[in-house]
């Protein structure tokens, strides 16, 4: 049996209503001192709610870290490279669920947290480059 158009329309905007909501929630934890629990509770509602799935990461990053999307897009960009991936289209396509997806078993999330964290505008930490002489 097929949905009616009007009760795949509904889905589609509660669908959407949550995601903002997350997002919403994701700011002003940021906003207000607590930012170390965005990632925990972005995860944690990405596998209680599939439609946090489908949640764009560029919008999570703006949320969180008050990033512009092109910084967001090459904070993706950083990601891909070193996943070894590229996206069908644009970075801004990535959602939640390409960068939690089980297969890569949490590779695309540790880049881009590294990622994250290798941006001077968001934290101040530098990897340390190799020590030729050890």
């Amino acid at each position: 049996m097929v949905p009616s158009p009007v009760t795949a329309h509904q889905g589609l905007r509660e669908a959407t209503i949550r995601r903002a909501a997350l997002l919403a929630e994701l700011k002003q934890l940021a906003d207000t001192g607590r930012g170390i629990e965005c990632i925990p509770l972005l995860v944690d509602r990405a596998d209680r709610d599939k439609a946090i799935l489908a949640l764009h990461v560029w919008q999570a990053d703006q949320a969180i870290f008050g990033s512009s999307h092109a910084r967001a897009c090459k904070h993706l960009a950083q990601t891909c490279d070193w996943c070894g991936t590229r996206p069908k289209h644009s970075y801004g396509t990535l959602t939640v669920g390409w960068l939690l997806d089980a297969r890569t078993n949490g590779a695309r999330l540790l880049a881009w947290l590294t990622a994250l964290a290798a941006d001077p505008m968001i934290a101040a930490w530098a990897p340390e480059p190799p020590d030729p002489y050890r």
